[in-house]
């Protein structure tokens, strides 16, 4: 497979290389245009699977699910649905220690909004 490079941080290749040598062979998200070349090449890829979900908790209790049917599950999101999954982490996830892998994607980030980092 040929890696290009998109707006990721990584190329999605590489990415999901990284993962599927880490075992993780189930994906879910809410489909969006940060994460969409990683879910098309998820379903073009032997052994894998892509699930897009409606939204951001239906994705997670998607991944729970193929956590305990003994597969290792990702759930990609954008920062701004990292909210809507809280309830789905805590009472699902955290009570009935069951890791799922959470990639996010930062929308809209702009320079002038890293002030923790700057130098006062």
């Amino acid at each position: 497979m040929r890696c290009v490079e998109h707006d990721m941080s990584i190329p999605t290749c590489l990415l999901l290389s990284k993962l599927r040598t880490a075992g993780y062979t189930v994906f879910s998200g809410v489909p969006c245009s940060n994460f969409g070349d990683l879910f098309d090449q998820v379903a073009k890829a032997s052994g894998m699977l892509a699930v897009p979900a409606a939204n951001e908790g239906s994705a997670v209790a998607l991944a729970a699910g193929a956590t305990l049917s003994g597969q290792r599950a990702v759930v990609a999101l954008q920062n701004s649905g990292l909210g809507n999954i809280i309830n789905p982490i805590t009472s699902l996830l955290m009570v009935n220690q069951i890791p799922v892998l959470l990639l996010l994607s930062v929308r809209g980030f702009h320079e002038r909004y890293r002030v923790s980092s700057k130098r006062m």
